[in-house]
């Protein structure tokens, strides 16, 4: 009714959200479609900079994100979030959105575009395990630095989600020797501050896993990969060394008393 009489679809509320913004938040597919046939402006963002089609794919909604891409919305458009720039594929990326990953990459948007970080490192910071599996199939550079210095193997290894970090171990075999090499110290110290001790037993270990290749370049790489069972010592002095065992002998102590006095309480309490 309001928009047969004209009204303005553009129109927004102090927070910059217009009936656009609204209806796709809400998920009411019609309604968005009633607004953009009313030539509302699909990329027009509130106040925090997120757009239609970047509250569309982190709400996992494909219809609606199918319907503003024929809209013409700018994929490329970036969002903020937490006082960081990212894009459409990094919302997609942290909710897991598989499908709506597919359309992106299906259209302009490369695999490893990023503003702050990368589509990679936003699924393995929010423990994305479909995403990163889908990325790394897609070619997604392990290797690369978000802008704040972190790879998305730190972004594994500090909120620990450790089967995401085996798969981007396991994927390191398509790089050098002494690139993988060198990707590792920094995950391992990030893991060790934020106290995951089996993370960090994880990275300690981490070698390449030869299953399922079967290029010679890259049966190359891992016998390479392979010769430094302990490819942390490669870069590491023995006292930084010795000071990781020390911190898992200490961290599996603390674990083996709390047990062993939670044990003893409970023996304590039997009539």
């Amino acid at each position: 009714m309001l928009l047969q009489h004209r009204a303005d679809p553009d129109a927004t509320d102090l927070r910059g959200r217009s009936a656009l913004l609204e209806a796709v938040a809400g998920g009411y597919h019609t309604l968005t479609q009633m607004v953009l046939e009313a030539r509302a402006d699909p990329n027009q963002c509130n106040v925090q900079g997120r757009t239609p089609f970047s509250v569309a794919c982190q709400n996992n909604d494909e219809e609606i994100a199918s319907t503003l891409l024929l809209a013409r919305s700018d994929v490329h458009e970036p969002r903020n979030e937490y006082d960081y720039e990212t894009t459409a594929l990094c919302a997609c990326a942290s909710a897991n959105y598989i499908s709506g990953l597919k359309l992106l990459l299906s259209s302009s948007v490369h695999v490893d575009s990023q503003l702050e970080a990368t589509a990679l490192w936003h699924a393995a910071w929010h423990g994305r395990t479909e995403a990163v599996e889908f990325l790394l199939e897609q070619k997604a550079d392990i290797g690369k630095h978000a802008l704040h210095g972190g790879t998305a193997l730190c972004a594994a290894a500090f909120k620990g989600h450790d089967s995401i970090l085996h798969k981007l171990l396991s994927n390191l075999c398509e790089l050098q020797s002494e690139a993988a090499v060198r990707l590792l110290p920094e995950p391992l110290q990030l893991a060790m501050w934020s106290d995951n001790p089996h993370t960090v037993k994880l990275l300690l270990d981490a070698r390449t896993n030869a299953s399922g290749v079967r290029s010679n370049a890259s049966r190359k790489r891992i016998h390479q990969l392979d010769k430094y069972p302990w490819a942390l010592e490669m870069l590491m002095p023995a006292l930084e060394t010795l000071r990781l065992y020390q911190y898992l002998h200490e961290r599996q102590a603390q674990t083996q008393a709390a047990t062993a006095s939670r044990d003893l309480s409970e023996q304590q309490q039997e009539p």
